[in-house]
């Protein structure tokens, strides 16, 4: 599996998890996947090493910076992100991140053990 298929996997997976509690909700779509697959090898990897990173050793939890690639390349110029784009900017009320943050099992399901489990299955598919 390449690093750009692990983090669209990554994102699915975060995706299937929302869907199961809102079905209608496009948090990750083709337009984010075509984004994430076309990321230069040495950048994916990058974004796959910095979000293990922040999972294991840091604790990141939640739908926050520290758990999406997009935020990675794109900190501090949300006007540029393809995310943004494509969903509304995550700090505008009615943007897609929002709508799903505002639920209240977003906290209870995106825990740290949720994205450490995430990574083990993904890193076992990738061996």
């Amino acid at each position: 599996m390449t690093n750009q298929e692990w983090l669209n996997q990554f994102m699915i997976l975060k995706q299937q998890t929302i869907r199961e509690r809102l079905p209608v909700m496009d948090y990750y779509d083709e337009k984010d996947a075509e984004w994430i697959i076309g990321l230069q090898d040495g950048l994916a990897l990058k974004i796959k090493e910095y979000l293990e990173y922040t999972i294991e050793v840091k604790s990141a939890d939640g739908l926050r910076y520290d758990t999406c690639p997009f935020c990675f390349v794109f900190m501090g110029r949300c006007l540029d992100c393809s995310y943004g784009k494509n969903h509304g900017d995550c700090i505008i009320r009615n943007s897609d991140w929002r709508m799903v943050i505002q639920w209240s099992f977003i906290s209870s399901t995106f825990t740290n053990q949720f994205y450490k489990e995430l990574i083990k299955k993904l890193n076992k598919e990738d061996s």
